[in-house]
């Protein structure tokens, strides 16, 4: 070990009262001046002085002290160096504290000086191989007494690269205090790396692969033990001590010493401590007996045992005194069928009676005693073997008990009061009760979620829409509930006054989705001011609101601004209590509550042709969904929109609307459909939070990962369960007239559609003919990245749908692309443009921005379909009659026959791999766009190299076309917010302008006098989700005729466009005008 240069033995003298010298040469500074140490002590004082040129140390290092004259000058001390001049340390001198005053030195001792050290040099027998920054483990060193945190032994030693380890030294830090040196011997360095011995026998041995063999005799005693052994030949093996599953022990390396024994053995003897591997075996150490079962007809090793040990979940231990080496194959099985369940949290008790279902094979399912091994575990004894682990992603478990446990947010319930339990099953669970409020762990605050109630006879878990109502509710708790959601500032005083009868400051809140309607009446000739918005926030309330500049005659004592009426639906009542008690707060256990947060349709009809609403043949009529807040439409009579009337509701417990999911899709109110006298609504079956919640980019590559029934997650399985369909209703009376699903879909369908496995969360586009007459002809998107063609029949039940385009990729991360909002449908000789964006705008945060050469998640795009068929059917897609092979005429679309338009070769001839793709020329692009059956738009960044970069842009609203431009909008997630956190960064918003034909700017955005691939974008002031972009036609102030405008939230672009009035007819006539 390195040491300071005045260790040694030396011999003191001029021995005078409390000093003495030793001659030291070498000692002093490093450049070796030498010079003589004295040590004095003042008289009747612990403090001694060290006089020793150059000694080099400093304050708080340990220094030893050995052989003088009394002996209280010997020892370890931490010594201090005093400074000459402030800053400047004593070179020459230091001090220490003795345990007693010190007294004259006398005689001739010797003093042994230490300087001792932070850094130990280790010099091994043999080349180690190490090398700097690896970890060593260091064994067999001294130790000294009272220094706790310093040691030349320990593990996870870092070997230092300065000084440098030579091939048989190396240097590592012993810790904080510097140590004296090391005098033990031996001292072994054992590499943190490979731990593999190999064996070399005297004689030909009849070992095999994996015989476990007894290694014993070597003086090394690392090497004896028990060991799997590999790489057997005739007179050699091989074992690694560090992965072996036979007997653990010290790590081996060739950095030990060579053994020198000449009595090791290696045999077959035994260990009475078996080590059986079985993956996740479950098996309980202490409770369980497993009975092992060989292929080996009378094997000594087949027998039952109990569990000793399960040092991980894949291996445990017990004792069988066998001296035969195990062979052959084994089983380890639970006598009796004893199962293992886990259940985080079940709270169960020994004897509880618990019911086990929907477990695979049936054998575990049941009702059975229990035996509780901790809080997640217990086990039972079914009446049969079951014979095969279980299956089953969706077993439950549940106590039979008369003791009924209810968890609903926010109750409200007092303790001992009645409340009436409905719609649970089994009915076991309903009537009124006088319930139990238990209280929390404080002993003071009751549950505000929980209640408890006894039933007659004791059953498991109930299931079910089940609701829990307070008897007697016309008390007073439920006035003040209706003053406070009316406005009433009754529960916290929010507004600081001492008053609970005033409003509140929260009266309104937020409106998140749901998008103004707006109706003008005109019932006062000439005015502008007979207007009234509508429309739904989170409070609760749909609301009515006067608009316009000013009163009006219609309604004189109404201001603009003012809130005339708001509607409540019934299935918002539960929800109200929790937002007045602001409990539960929203977190990861209690979701945000949402409430008619959905899209607004609206029709209306001038029944008497006096350019007016609110006569008695006059309809103006609201429908209107809920988005996350439930999964019903409400259509409301607004003809007087001072007196409104419900017309209808249809909700997913009204017959033959099972699977209607959260009501996403805007209602597409339709005129003049094919075989209908009335008019139609036309919507999508819905979104179906369960699987579209789950972010695609976090479920593993694999195509059973992700599929059309449902998604596989660390934590199992969610099937899906609603969104799957399309329906048509009469707009008058909701009475369906018509609807698809698919074959998973609930319910019963007029037609049942193989493929339409994913929910429909977006507006069903519907377009008028190129020939004239009725409307027959729709298209919708899923989020299976699938584009659906509806073609109306007369009668309905002979309608037809197709599936022309599906451009997702389910085995991978990357082509898990969802359609959540509405195409656009545009005219184009020889064919029908389809116009949609891919994005999943429930998951802006998909991208890890700060290194995306490793983005994982979904490449989105902007898609134009080709749809070649007429107002007679498709050509193109699914359920097409087939060709003399077999085959379909024309089959569905998917990318690989689409136009590949994300380097916009065809507008930057020549740009960097446009040649690798084909399109060198314009010339040669335009070609492969003409035979192909669209185009497609990667939502990428593109370098001067033309390599493209994905980074979490998506499209996150509906697209619309103008003038031969579409727009649509995205959000990119910034370089600088991290995936899960919270940041005022919205994100990148973009708005793109491009050509329907070929995806081509149309608009010199950079203003430097070309069009190229930079223009197809502009960039939005403020970030955040664009909302979808709208058309409208203004008459600015002073103007002199109507402009037409597509605008996305605030930002307003003027399309270039034909004069308006003489519009080209394919590019206006696919739209119905509202």
């Amino acid at each position: 070990m390195s040491d300071n240069s005045t260790n040694g033995i030396r011999t003191i003298s001029a021995v005078t009262g409390n000093t003495f010298d030793f001659a030291c040469p070498g000692c002093g500074n490093s450049t070796g001046t030498g010079g003589e140490a004295s040590v004095t002590a003042a008289s009747e004082s612990t403090t001694a002085t060290a006089t020793l040129p150059g000694h080099g140390y400093t304050s708080g290092q340990s220094v030893t002290i050995s052989g003088a004259s009394p002996t209280q000058f010997n020892g370890t001390f931490n010594i201090t160096v005093p400074e000459t001049s402030p800053g400047v340390p004593d070179t020459d001198r230091f001090t220490y504290t003795m345990s007693q005053a010190g007294g004259n030195a006398a005689g001739a001792p010797t003093i042994l000086a230490a300087g001792n050290t932070n850094i130990a040099t280790a010099t091994t027998s043999v080349a180690h191989g190490f090398s700097a920054g690896q970890s060593v483990t260091i064994s067999g060193a001294s130790e000294f007494a009272g220094i706790t945190d310093s040691s030349y032994n320990g593990t996870n030693k870092i070997i230092l690269s300065s000084p440098a380890p030579t091939s048989n030294t190396f240097s590592y830090s012993v810790g904080p205090t510097a140590l004296p040196s090391n005098t033990a011997s031996p001292v072994y360095a054992v590499r943190g790396g490979s731990t593999r011995v190999d064996v070399t026998t005297a004689v030909v041995h009849t070992f095999v692969d994996g015989q476990t063999v007894n290694i014993q005799g070597s003086d090394i005693a690392g090497y004896n033990g028990s060991w799997k052994i590999s790489s057997v030949g005739s007179s050699s093996f091989r074992y690694d001590t560090a992965t072996d599953a036979v007997a653990p022990t010290t790590a081996v390396t060739q950095v030990l010493p060579a053994n020198n024994s000449a009595t090791v053995t290696a045999s077959t003897g035994f260990s009475p401590t078996v080590t059986a591997t079985v993956t996740n075996h479950g098996f309980i150490a202490g409770v369980d007996t497993v009975v092992i079962q060989s292929t080996v007809p009378g094997d000594p090793h087949a027998g039952t045992f109990p569990v000793l040990a399960t040092p991980d979940a894949n291996t445990f231990t017990y004792i069988n005194n066998q001296s035969v080496a195990p062979s052959g194959s084994y089983s380890a099985l639970l006598p009796g069928g004893r199962v293992t369940a886990t259940v985080n949290n079940h709270g169960y008790s020994d004897g509880n009676q618990i019911t086990i279902a929907s477990a695979n094979p049936g054998a575990y399912n049941g009702t059975y005693s229990i035996t509780v091994v901790d809080a997640n575990t217990f086990t039972y004894v079914p009446a049969a073997a079951p014979g095969a682990n279980n299956t089953s992603t969706a077993v439950t478990a549940s106590r039979r008990t008369t003791t009924a446990r209810a968890t609903s947010t926010a109750h409200g319930f007092s303790d001992n009061t009645q409340v009436v339990i409905a719609n649970a099953t089994p009915p076991e669970f309903n009537g009124t009760y006088t319930i139990t409020v238990p209280f929390l762990a404080d002993g003071v605050t009751r549950d505000p979620n929980t209640f408890t109630y006894t039933i007659a006879t004791a059953q498991g878990d109930a299931s079910g829409p089940v609701t829990a109502t307070q008897t007697g509710s016309t008390g007073t708790d439920r006035t003040r509930l209706i003053n406070w959601v009316r406005g009433e500032d009754n529960f916290e005083d929010e507004n600081s006054n001492n008053s609970t009868t005033d409003i509140r400051a929260s009266v309104h809140g937020d409106v998140l989705h749901s998008r103004p309607a707006v109706i003008n009446f005109a019932r006062t000739a000439g005015s502008d001011n007979d207007v009234f918005l509508f429309y739904g926030a989170n409070d609760g309330i749909f609301r009515a609101v006067k608009g316009g500049y000013s009163a009006d005659a219609a309604t004189p004592t109404i201001q603009p601004g003012q809130e005339v009426w708001g509607f409540v639906a019934e299935e918002f009542f539960d929800r109200f209590n929790r937002l007045r008690r602001n409990s539960p707060i929203v977190g990861s256990t209690f979701k945000k509550s949402y409430f008619m947060d959905g899209p607004i349709s609206v029709y209306t009809k001038d029944g008497g042709g006096n350019e007016k609403l609110g006569d008695a043949d006059d309809k103006a009529n609201l429908y209107i969904g809920a988005r996350r807040g439930g999964r019903f439409y409400y259509a409301l009579d607004v003809n007087d929109p001072l007196n409104p009337k419900l017309l209808w509701k249809i909700s997913s417990s009204t017959s033959g609307f099972a699977e209607l999911g959260q009501t996403w899709s805007e209602a597409t109110v339709v005129e003049g459909l094919v075989g209908q006298t009335d008019p139609v609504l036309i919507f999508g079956g819905g979104y179906d939070p369960a699987v579209e919640d789950i972010d695609p980019s976090t479920i593993p590559a694999g195509a059973s990962n992700y599929t059309s029934t449902g998604v596989t997650t660390a934590t199992g399985t969610v099937n899906r369960t609603m969104g799957r369909a399309i329906y048509v209703v009469n707009a008058l009376t909701g009475a369906p007239l018509w609807s698809a699903g698919g074959q998973n879909s609930s319910g019963t369908f007029d037609l049942t559609v193989p493929g339409m496995d994913f929910a429909i969360p977006s507006a069903v586009t519907v377009v008028k003919n190129e020939s004239g007459g009725p409307i027959n002809r729709a298209y919708v998107g899923d989020t299976g990245g699938n584009m659906w063609r509806i073609d109306f029949k007369d009668p309905i039940t002979d309608t037809t749908l197709t599936k022309i385009a599906s451009v997702a990729d389910f085995s991978n991360q990357a082509g898990r692309r969802k359609f959540q909002h509405s195409a656009d449908v545009v005219g184009a000789t020889g064919f029908d443009a389809v116009l949609i964006g891919s994005g999943d705008r429930e998951h802006p945060l998909d991208a890890p921005q700060a290194a995306p050469s490793t983005y994982t998640g979904v490449v989105n795009r902007f898609y134009m379909f080709k749809d070649k068929g007429s107002d007679l059917g498709p050509v193109t897609g699914t359920g097409l009659p087939l060709d003399a092979d077999g085959n379909p005429t024309n089959p569905t679309i998917v990318e690989s026959a689409l136009f590949d338009a994300t380097l916009n070769c065809i507008q930057d001839a020549g740009a960097a791999g446009c040649g690798a793709a084909g399109q060198g020329t314009t010339t040669e692009a335009v070609a492969l766009l003409d035979n192909a059956s669209g185009w497609l738009l990667s939502l990428v960044s593109v370098d001067a190299a033309g390599n493209q970069t994905p980074r979490g842009e998506k499209v996150v609203g509906n697209a619309i076309t103008i003038g031969g431009t579409v727009f649509f909008g995205t959000n990119q997630p910034s370089s600088t917010v991290e995936p899960g956190v919270c940041e005022s960064n919205l994100g990148i918003a973009r708005l793109y302008a491009v050509s329907a034909t070929d995806a081509t700017a149309v608009t010199d955005v950079n203003a430097d006098g070309s069009l190229t691939g930079g223009d197809r974008f502009s960039q939005l002031a403020g970030g955040g989700l664009p909302p979808p972009a709208t058309h409208v036609v203004v008459k600015p102030e002073g103007g002199t005729g109507p402009e037409e405008l597509v605008c996305v939230g605030i930002h307003c672009s003027t399309p270039t466009v034909p004069t308006l009035n003489s519009r080209l007819r394919k590019y206006w006539y696919k739209e119905v005008d509202q």
